[in-house]
């Protein structure tokens, strides 16, 4: 009984201790680095992402997109291209099947 005592007067004991003033070290400077450094961290980050990558990306867009107008069909282009290539090679399987039935 003197024992259940002892440790409850120990777990319930609103003392601070070393232990205790540490966890509030380390919980506050959780706080401050989640709420201030944090922020800074992905400002500066967001930062550098649009200088680095996004306004060179933009910038070269901006550049060469006037000049790909006139071929904005490239999808189609690419399909006749293919068509053709197709047509052609189809055309060769058949001379060359001529050739071998001549022989």
């Amino acid at each position: 009984m003197e024992l259940e005592q002892e440790i409850n007067k120990v777990l319930k004991s609103r003392t601070p201790t070393k232990v205790a003033d540490i966890q509030l070290e380390i919980e506050t400077n959780q706080a401050h680095i989640n709420h201030v450094q944090l922020k800074k961290l992905r400002e500066i980050h967001d930062e550098m992402f649009q200088e680095q990558c996004y306004l060179p990306a933009k910038r070269l867009y901006e550049k060469y997109n006037e000049k790909l107008l006139p071929y904005s069909g490239l999808q189609s282009w690419a399909e006749r291209i293919d068509r053709d290539i197709r047509v052609i090679e189809a055309t060769i399987e058949m001379v060359n099947e001529g050739r071998r039935n001549a022989d």
